[in-house]
């Protein structure tokens, strides 16, 4: 079994490339389906959560964690 390690260039364009921007754009790509799957309050909680976990800083502190592991 071989091992991958994240390199200091992987976890840089990781950084980057998993921003507020690209997660709001996927999460409108997805809306569509999710809508089949779930209740219009449901969806609107989603839309809350992912708000409030940008603003609070929540996202930015996960995303930090992950890219350390």
């Amino acid at each position: 079994m071989q091992c991958v390690f994240w390199s200091d260039d992987i976890i840089e364009f990781f950084n980057k490339q998993i921003n507020r921007k690209q997660i709001e754009d996927l999460f409108k790509e997805v809306t569509p389906i999710l809508r089949n799957l779930f209740e219009p309050d449901m969806m609107k909680l989603f839309c809350e959560e992912m708000k409030k976990s940008f603003d609070t800083g929540i996202f930015q502190k996960r995303k930090a964690e992950y890219l350390q592991k």
